[in-house]
């Protein structure tokens, strides 16, 4: 699928071992404690594991997620074995940019708030809820055209909400596997993928794929990579070999 690359900002499998992970698309580094462990993966070998009795979480201050007041797309993989715990967030000081977590019953939700300090938290009905170990592709969008937020689990129908205003953007911290140092993860978390748009239900569709998900070469990257040693690490192909997948 050619247009899954359009606006495609950020694929990170989080899957290495502590001070290598990184974004595969420009190399941006996270920041991990040694407890949170690289481990078997929920697609294709990527995922990192997550136990919240222990300071766990992995934190980026770059622009990477800098997606703030305009559309976009947060898809990631989760394997949880807790509730009420959050899976990638963006906040600081009590304020929120988003914050995609399970709620008490591990029910998957989207929390975002605009710069008014008015807050839209978006619940997945019509998935319901998580359960221990099993396996789930959960996908939240802002749509800022619609005035909307929105968030899919495994396929199902999205439930989507007004969200209207400015969203807060800009300063705060990016955490996997918690709200700042709370509402702390258990379970495997990865890849995380994110885009400056909000993608299309056939896109989600793909990345599903009948649950089998999609490989980092699949998401078809652009033709000209300056991050080519980065990709050949983690993929053990260089950038011609995507080039030809285009052909």
């Amino acid at each position: 699928m050619n247009s899954i690359r359009y606006k495609l900002v950020s694929y990170s499998p989080v899957n290495e071992g502590s001070g290598t992970r990184r974004c595969l698309l420009g190399g941006v580094a996270w920041a991990d404690p040694t407890s949170v462990l690289g481990g078997p993966g929920l697609v294709y070998g990527t995922a990192a594991i997550f136990n919240a009795v222990v300071p766990n979480n992995l934190t980026n201050t770059s622009s990477l997620f800098a997606i703030g007041n305009q559309s976009y797309t947060i898809a990631v993989w989760i394997s949880p074995n807790i509730t009420n715990a959050a899976i990638i967030s963006k906040d600081g000081g009590g304020q929120y940019e988003f914050d995609l977590y399970l709620g008490n019953t591990g029910q998957p939700r989207f929390y975002v708030e605009n710069t008014g300090g008015t807050g839209f938290d978006c619940e997945n009905t019509n998935f319901g809820n998580t359960v221990s170990n099993g396996r789930y592709l959960i996908i939240a969008k802002r749509n800022r055209n619609a005035e909307t937020i929105s968030i899919r689990t495994n396929n199902t129908p999205p439930n989507t909400i007004a969200c209207t205003g400015d969203i807060r953007a800009g300063g705060f911290t990016t955490y996997v596997g918690s709200e700042s140092a709370a509402a702390r993860f258990t379970g495997s978390i990865g890849p995380l993928i994110t885009w400056t748009r909000a993608i299309s239900l056939q896109e989600d569709s793909w990345i599903w794929n009948n649950g089998v998900g999609r490989k980092f070469e699949e998401f078809n990257l652009r033709r000209s990579c300056p991050f080519e040693t980065t990709i050949v690490a983690a993929t053990g192909k260089p950038d011609w070999y995507y080039r030809m997948m285009r052909m």
